[in-house]
């Protein structure tokens, strides 16, 4: 999955004189800026191409302000139904295994030629109000994250 959640944040995050930004646990930064987190192995792509269950690895974590804003966004999960998605991620260090629904999506899935894969894009990706206090009530429910890719072999 190629993400590079919101633009407007990360440059935010930029700019401020202690804002930093680490990538963990098979997320990679990418020269495009995008953040790359791998498919996980513990948990293959399922699913027809109408409703799909993708699950990622990776840990990428924001933090500024003396440590008064931190965001995480680790192991995404992607759930798809027909043409709308959601996104849950990993939020809070302490909870592993609590996931939170953070974005609503328009889906395009396609096959991807002579493989058992697709591609699945992410469009006008939309911030829920669980994940808008993920980013510390800064944003509102309903506002635009930037979309996402993701390439995945499925599992029978």
């Amino acid at each position: 999955m190629k993400w590079t959640i919101k633009d407007r944040f990360i440059a935010y995050v930029a700019r401020c004189a202690d804002g930093r930004c680490s990538v963990t646990d098979g997320a990679q930064r990418l020269d495009s800026g995008e953040f790359h987190f791998a498919s996980s192995a513990n948990a293959p792509a399922t699913g027809l191409p109408d409703a799909l269950e993708l699950h990622f690895q990776g840990d990428v974590r924001f933090a500024a302000h003396g440590g008064m804003m931190f965001v995480r966004v680790a192991d995404p999960h992607v759930s798809t139904n027909k043409c709308r998605g959601v996104l849950s991620i990993i939020a809070d260090p302490r909870a592993d295994d609590t996931r939170v629904e953070i974005a609503k999506f328009d889906v395009s899935v396609s096959r991807v030629a002579g493989a058992a894969g697709v591609t699945v894009l992410g469009r006008n990706v939309r911030l829920t109000a669980k994940g808008a206090l993920i980013f510390g009530g800064v944003y509102t429910e309903g506002e635009p994250l930037n979309d996402f890719a993701a390439h995945v072999c499925l599992s029978s």
